[in-house]
């Protein structure tokens, strides 16, 4: 991926999640070249955040799942350099979708204009 890369809201917001969180300007920076415990932890609270979490004004269309995270076993993982988060799409259980379609796992990368600072990529 380019280091100049601009995420293109009119494709990329599914992958935000919650557009309209505020930013949260006491959030320290976050390494996410190496692990650490406490870096995992606030990626899996920013996920959360994010992904499960609907903000006080939910826009038309926009849809948030009505489950927790811990049923729809939300991981945070660092593999090979990078930090992943995955968890089943529980409203999908019971599709014809292949089983790749009924995971959602995302790339967590550094975006300083991200809501939280990251922005998630789908893998």
């Amino acid at each position: 991926m380019e280091n100049n890369h601009q995420p293109h809201p009119e494709w990329e917001s599914a992958l935000y999640g919650a557009a309209g969180v505020a930013h949260h300007a006491e959030l320290p920076t976050l390494d996410l070249e190496s692990y650490s415990e406490a870096t995992r932890r606030a990626l899996y609270d920013i996920v959360v955040a994010v992904h499960f979490t609907a903000p006080a004004g939910v826009a038309p269309g926009d849809c948030y799942p009505d489950y927790t995270p811990d049923q729809a076993g939300l991981v945070v993982d660092f593999v090979r350099g990078r930090y992943l988060a995955g968890w089943s799409r529980l409203e999908e259980t019971d599709s014809d979708l292949p089983e790749s379609r009924r995971q959602a796992l995302v790339r967590i990368q550094a975006h300083p204009g991200a809501p939280f600072g990251v922005a998630f990529y789908e893998v």
